[in-house]
């Protein structure tokens, strides 16, 4: 369970990046749409928030947040790295 947390919360913060105009065009080689930048950050949101629920449900009250924020950060790492590698600059 803590891997498809951590994979939840990577794709998150995948979607919010991709959100921003100078991310988008580092990965993607083109600007983004004003309407495709919302849905991208709306839709990173709603994958971050769906993760405390899970950890809720498989972990508690007493662990499930503490599980949370560490896929939250473990996802923010491995995104940093892969977006150094996967940046066409």
């Amino acid at each position: 369970m803590a891997v498809l947390i951590v994979l939840t919360c990577l794709l998150g913060w995948a979607l919010l990046s991709l959100g921003l105009a100078r991310h988008h065009i580092a990965l993607l080689g083109h600007e983004p749409a004003l309407q495709r930048t919302r849905r991208l950050r709306a839709a990173g949101w709603i994958l971050l928030a769906l993760a405390l629920p899970a950890c809720l449900g498989a972990y508690g009250w007493g662990q499930g947040p503490i599980f949370w924020a560490s896929g939250l950060v473990l996802g923010a790492i491995l995104w940093v790295l892969l977006m150094g590698m996967l940046s066409r600059s």
